[in-house]
């Protein structure tokens, strides 16, 4: 399995964007303004003052918005590096977003198995991208895009109509 690296420090830019450096020194930008409006859980961090508290926590495995526990005894909203770093990937084209993955293989009727031999990898890789479980690298991403592309040179196209 993959080690991903932990958070060594975490800076909002302005509301919605973290400024990320990661133990192997790489430095990344997410963006999270979709999430915090589309998610109740995230709904908090609209508050440009509670994002301004972000920072690394559980030894660099988080990043934490908040108090440890506030007056109602509920914890920080949290995000585990590991979702971060998948987040930051898929926004900087490095990663294919597992939205993608699953529209590519609904758009053309594969199957998780299908998909796998049409790109030249496992069935269980394939299931793991399918599930949300791993990362989906760059290189599936572009086998993805060159099957597409392929697939639209062998196409016919329709001939013009005479003037």
């Amino acid at each position: 399995m993959m080690k991903l690296p932990r958070i060594l420090e975490v800076t909002p830019i302005e509301a919605g964007r973290l400024s990320i450096v990661w133990s192997n020194r790489a430095r990344s930008t997410v963006d999270i303004r979709e999430r915090i409006a589309r998610l109740d859980h995230f709904a908090p961090l609209a508050d440009e003052t509670l994002f301004a508290t972000a920072r690394a926590a559980m030894g660099g495995r988080v990043v934490a918005w908040g108090d440890v526990l506030d007056e109602d005894g509920e914890g920080p909203i949290d995000v585990g590096a590991d979702q971060l770093w998948r987040w930051a990937a898929e926004q900087a084209g490095e990663a294919m977003p597992h939205a993608a993955w699953k529209a590519w293989r609904e758009r053309h009727g594969f199957a998780v198995a299908t998909a796998a031999e049409v790109l030249g990898i496992s069935r269980r890789m394939a299931a793991y991208y399918d599930s949300g479980a791993w990362p989906i690298p760059k290189t599936v991403m572009l086998a993805c895009e060159g099957y597409d592309a392929r697939r639209a040179d062998r196409e016919p196209t329709p001939e013009a109509e005479p003037a």
